[in-house]
């Protein structure tokens, strides 16, 4: 139990013990909710961007109740970015 303990316990080593099992993702803390303003997070099997504060505190906090995909939201802003970043540049 106390090897248990100390392979758990946070040092300098390891800043968070949320940091180790919460996946970081492309949009992670870049999101936020149209209505409520509040965090959107991944959530469910097909990992889909949801209001936090609508799933976590009550519908009475934020009245979002839609989802986005969230491979479909991450392809766009690829799609996006390449366009921005790789197309010609204009010679002066």
């Amino acid at each position: 139990m106390r090897e248990r303990y100390a392979e758990n316990k946070l040092g300098p080593n390891k800043p968070s013990s949320l940091a180790s099992v919460r996946p970081r993702h492309l949009l992670s803390g870049k999101m936020s909710c149209g209505v409520c303003g509040g965090p959107m997070i991944r959530s469910g099997a097909d990992q889909r961007f949801v209001c936090s504060w609508r799933r976590e505190r009550s519908a009475s906090i934020c009245s979002n109740g839609r989802g986005a995909k969230g491979a479909e939201i991450e392809r766009g802003c690829w799609q996006r970015s390449r366009r921005n970043f790789c197309r010609p540049s204009a010679s002066p």
